[in-house]
């Protein structure tokens, strides 16, 4: 081999590698644009490299599934600069309080036939995408998710629910906001409170923002209505969500915005769970106000 030929070899080599560094900048700059992410300099090297490996790992997953070997693809998101730990310790710190009763187990009769798969989304159950950002807020979102299933399957309407209430005003009962919490203590601050405000009244901050306005609001979106008979009902016990440990990593989710069909089905039926049981126990008050009328206090009850 001459050594022109082995010049001509170098440079185009070196003018590929230049041609993916651009490429990589490219797609870097636009990430940040994207999802508006600023950082210092000493900050960005860091966070550059974070995602640089996530990206690789999205890219191996997606040349496997194209393979065969996997049943779903994956694709970037706002998560991209964040390491497994520091998205476990930001989005998964969810510690399910221990149950003191057994749980109950639900027997349906045999004569039942319930379909195969049920997409609440499709029915009108569920709100649009909601974004906790850097807060630890999912028990917050976790309650008003359920209470705005069950408001619509009572009334017909579809109302988003204010987490920034529950975040600033049930720190008095042991949820401690971005910091985390629980969905059974935001439903007995629903009860006590006598409602919950709407988001349009009470919008998300991610942050702690003070004891709040939650007294005699007049926004509140989920007013309290007749007293249950029941005191505690555990339905089921709580396990381990799929996905939380550091050994599993972040879940990224993939280019349609929806995870896995496994993952789906496992959190479909959780879902389904708190719904059944809450609406089995949601008295209605009066038909006419304009907001819905189901009674916290059977939300709480049905859940602690």
């Amino acid at each position: 081999m001459t050594m022109a030929v082995v010049l001509g070899l170098l440079l185009a080599l070196l003018g590929c590698s230049a041609a993916l560094d651009l490429a990589l900048e490219e797609a870097w700059e636009g990430w940040k644009s994207l999802y508006a992410k600023e950082y210092s300099r000493e900050a960005e090297a860091v966070r550059r490299e974070v995602w640089e490996k996530n990206l690789r790992r999205i890219e191996q997953h997606n040349h496997e599934e194209a393979r065969g070997q996997h049943t779903f693809r994956l694709a970037m998101n706002h998560y991209g600069d964040m390491t497994d730990e520091e998205f476990n310790q930001l989005l998964n710190g969810f510690t399910p309080a221990q149950q003191e009763e057994p749980p109950l187990l639900f027997q349906a009769s045999p004569a039942l036939k319930t379909p195969a798969e049920v997409d609440w989304r499709a029915k009108g159950y569920v709100t649009p995408v909601k974004n906790q950002g850097h807060c630890g807020s999912c028990w917050a979102f976790s309650a008003t998710g359920a209470l705005e299933g069950l408001v619509f399957n009572r009334t017909g309407k579809l109302v988003v629910l204010s987490e920034q209430n529950l975040i600033d005003c049930s720190r008095k009962l042991g949820n401690n906001g971005c910091h985390g919490g629980y969905m059974t203590r935001a439903f007995q601050y629903v009860h006590e409170n006598g409602g919950l405000n709407s988001e349009h009244i009470y919008p998300y901050l991610a942050t702690v923002r003070g004891g709040g306005q939650e007294g005699g609001d007049a926004g509140r979106a989920v007013p309290v209505g007749p007293q249950p008979r029941w005191s505690s009902l555990p339905v089921f016990r709580t396990r381990p969500a799929a996905g939380t440990t550091p050994r599993t990593g972040r879940p990224t989710a993939p280019p349609s915005g929806w995870w896995p069909r496994a993952a789906r089905r496992r959190w479909s039926r959780r879902w389904r769970l708190w719904v059944l049981c809450l609406w089995r126990l949601m008295p209605v008050g009066s038909s006419s106000t304009s907001t819905s009328q189901v009674s916290s206090a059977a939300c709480f009850a049905a859940t602690r």
